[in-house]
């Protein structure tokens, strides 16, 4: 990762609440992880869904799977499917029926949502205008959430 302007990706009003949102983002992971399968590359084109219904009936392509901690496959929802391609609520539907089908730790989704973060202020830096402002609009938003 190269060094970051602040500057650049919050105002310097703003450079308390990034330092103190980055302190408890790493606060609140977990010590430890129970190893989950991860599939590590879920997205629209590996997954079979039959039309009439909207079931899942399949998922293809584990040349990326591996263990670690189930946040990171939640991650991978956020960064190759809702950023991409806008699809929010389909992401959004996939979000909703992992939790209803495992009981989910109250800091799941925190570590997640820090996951997501961390990146938006990697991606801020980058060299393309359209990447920048959007990594920007995120920290922003994950700043004031």
């Amino acid at each position: 990762m190269a060094a970051i302007d602040v500057d650049a990706v919050v105002p310097p009003a703003d450079r308390e609440k990034l330092q103190a949102r980055f302190e408890r983002g790493i606060a609140d992971l977990p010590e430890r992880f129970k190893p989950v399968l991860l599939h590590n590359d879920i997205r629209p084109v590996h997954l079979f869904v039959e039309p009439e219904t909207g079931s899942l009936t399949g998922v293809i392509d584990y040349a990326d799977a591996t263990l670690g901690p189930a946040e990171l496959d939640v991650f991978y929802l956020w960064l190759r499917w809702w950023r991409p391609w806008g699809a929010r609520e389909d992401g959004d539907f996939v979000l909703a029926s992992y939790a209803e089908t495992r009981a989910m730790p109250t800091d799941f989704y925190r570590t997640a949502a820090f996951m997501r973060f961390i990146t938006a202020v990697d991606r801020s830096g980058s060299t393309r205008p359209e990447v920048r402002e959007q990594a920007r609009a995120e920290v922003k938003a994950y700043l004031e959430s």
